[in-house]
């Protein structure tokens, strides 16, 4: 290989980095509560919220313990699942990064706790289409957290 291609090859490898690093390890600015509230799901379908309703609505999830109680089950649940990692926790809410298994794309999953629901946003940094990944995952976590609950 020639010295420019080989000087090429490593400009491109380290631009391939730093863009992976910046979009898929950044932080959506649109997290957190706001007035009580998650963050809207966007229009592509790889979103799903309590918050919601239609093709992006879940339902919240009732409790009857205690909110830090709860708080403390749900981020043992989430963290137990793989590449499942808790970037922020606040008094009732929570933030995690879920990590695809091969090319490590990240989706973003909320808790938001009150007095008797449990409320959740699940949403891909990336893409138009999960195939399902952030519901399925959701499902799961409302599975054991009602489990861990009873």
């Amino acid at each position: 290989m020639k010295p420019l291609h080989i000087i090429l090859a490593v400009f491109a490898g380290l631009g391939v980095v730093a863009l992976a690093a910046g979009v898929w390890g950044s932080r959506p600015c649109t997290l957190g509560v706001r007035e009580g509230r998650l963050s809207p799901c966007p229009a592509s379908p790889n979103c799903v919220s309590s918050f919601e309703s239609g093709e992006h609505g879940m339902d919240a999830l009732p409790h009857t313990s205690l909110p830090p109680q709860v708080m403390d089950v749900a981020v043992q649940v989430l963290t137990g699942f793989p590449r499942t990692t808790l970037l922020v926790r606040e008094g009732n809410y929570a933030h995690f990064a879920a990590r695809s298994p091969r090319l490590g794309f990240v989706d973003d999953v909320e808790i938001l706790v009150t007095e008797d629901r449990i409320h959740f946003r699940s949403a891909s940094r990336l893409g138009y289409d999960d195939l399902g990944v952030n519901r399925e995952r959701m499902t799961r976590f409302a599975r054991r957290l009602r489990e861990q609950l009873e």
